[in-house]
């Protein structure tokens, strides 16, 4: 039994780490997509 809790510790800790991942690449995807729009939106100056 000692083997299964120490795998639902693994499994959670992985849930855990995957959630914080995610949220991770979420918030880069949104800087990327700022600074694109600052770096190739449109201009002004024509």
């Amino acid at each position: 039994m000692k083997n299964t809790s120490m795998t639902e510790k693994t499994v959670e800790e992985l849930v855990a780490e995957n959630a914080a991942l995610r949220s991770e690449k979420e918030r880069l995807e949104h800087q990327i997509e700022i600074l694109q729009k600052t770096i190739f939106g449109s201009r002004s100056e024509k």
